[in-house]
């Protein structure tokens, strides 16, 4: 068999990067605390023209290597390219024939033992060297929704549009140039979508994040308002009941006083009324005791002097208690 190592690695089968790029959208919807949600993609714009291959005259176009390789003659062994390849791989008047018995098995698809063998009628024509360039441009975009769940709503959400350049998606790629066949182009394509949703997806996170701290600030500011609303709603109540209380207490004493008083006045004992005391009476002058009945002997009378009696006078109260016994 006449292959080169070189060949070989050249068939080694790729997997289209948009199919990877899609599966990865459907599966990151949600991370942690925050749901995303794809709005709208914008892809890159892309520009296609036929052109001819450089390939010389003895060399065909490899489809999956995308090189020029050289054309094999009788017995070269031609199975081992891929299907699309096998009436370019043979030189002129050969044909690629399948062998119909051989232990050599391949493992990428489309290739089976076959080698270059003379054509018995008229050879199959090789396919025209041409190929399809393809010109990736303009802008990928991306509008992402991102939501909270830890918000005070639990749905605090963010909705950001972003956008990157083909330069920006040919590097993620590993792609040198915006210009080439169709697999160039869906490298850059799946590259830009790619980045368009993890820069919308990392600007909506952060958009949805300081919502949700906007929120609670919020919420945890009316929770304050409320609770101080409350506080001194409960406090005015307070002091209006032991105002009430205080009032009533008020109230309930002067009324105790008020019955003591009343209560005193008609109990209390009348007090006596207050007499000047009379003076004593004055002494009697004093008489001479009187004789006996019988006299012994006449005796002349004589006239008796008159006996001098004080003027009455006033004896003041003091006085007058101090003489009574």
């Amino acid at each position: 068999m006449k292959f080169t190592i070189a060949a070989a690695c050249a068939l080694a089968l790729t997997v289209p990067a948009e199919s990877i790029s899609l599966r990865f959208l459907e599966r990151v919807n949600s991370q942690g605390d925050i749901d995303f949600k794809v709005v709208s993609e914008t892809p890159f714009d892309k520009e296609s023209k036929e052109s001819k291959c450089k390939c010389p005259e003895d060399s065909f176009w490899h489809v999956k290597n995308k090189e020029c390789i050289k054309k094999g003659g009788q017995g070269y062994e031609c199975g081992f390219f891929p299907a699309e390849n096998h009436d370019d791989v043979c030189k002129e008047g050969l044909a690629c024939k399948k062998l119909e018995s051989s232990d050599v098995g391949y493992w990428h698809k489309g290739a089976v033992p076959a080698s270059c063998q003379p054509c018995k009628d008229e050879c199959p024509k090789a396919k025209p060297c041409t190929s399809e360039e393809i010109t990736v441009k303009g802008k990928a975009c991306a509008k992402v929704e991102a939501a909270s769940k830890d918000g005070p709503t639990g749905k605090e959400s963010a909705i950001e549009k972003a956008c990157v350049t083909v330069e920006e998606a040919m590097k993620s790629a590993g792609v040198k140039s915006a210009s080439g066949d169709k697999e160039n182009a869906e490298k850059i394509m799946a590259a830009g979508k790619k980045l368009a949703f993890e820069k919308a997806k990392a600007e909506a996170e952060q958009g949805a994040k300081k919502n949700a701290d906007a929120a609670a600030e919020g919420a945890e500011r009316k929770a304050e308002k409320d609770a101080e609303a409350d506080a001194k709603s409960e406090a005015e109540a307070k002091a209006k009941k032991m105002a009430e209380e205080g009032a009533e207490k008020k109230a309930k004493q002067a009324a105790e006083a008020a019955a003591k008083e009343a209560y005193s006045t008609t109990a209390a004992p009348k007090p006596e009324p207050t007499t000047t005391a009379a003076p004593p009476p004055a002494k009697p002058a004093p008489t001479e005791a009187p004789g006996p009945l019988f006299p012994k002997a006449q005796v002349p009378i004589q006239p008796a002097e008159e006996p001098t009696v004080e003027p009455r006078r006033k004896i003041p109260l003091d006085e007058a208690a101090a003489e009574m016994p």
